[in-house]
């Protein structure tokens, strides 16, 4: 009974970050020293709100596998999940400063 429910919770804890139980992967391929918060996974139709560090000398762009995406704001990204798995690259782009 101990290792049914050790299965069980291994399975719980994994799947979801494996893009499993309806949900589907989401990976941050370059830039991850820029990035604050993204999940790791949703399901198709959900709202994905990526952050990411805010430059003050220049700004960060964001690419989500062919998914069009909005800037809420500096730092601040949305998109709908599509129904597979994506890639998102971050850039930080500097513009120079005083």
């Amino acid at each position: 009974m101990k290792k049914l429910i050790a299965v069980l919770l291994v399975l719980l804890i994994i799947m979801p970050q494996a893009g499993c139980l309806g949900g589907h992967r989401i990976t941050v391929t370059k830039g991850k020293e820029l990035l604050d918060t993204c999940p790791r996974s949703a399901k198709e139709g959900e709202t994905v709100t990526v952050q990411t560090m805010v430059i003050t000398e220049g700004y960060v762009i964001i690419k989500v596998d062919g998914v069009t995406y909005k800037e809420e704001g500096p730092g601040t990204f949305h998109f709908v999940m599509p129904d597979h798995d994506v890639e998102i690259t971050i850039h930080a782009i500097v513009t120079g400063g005083a």
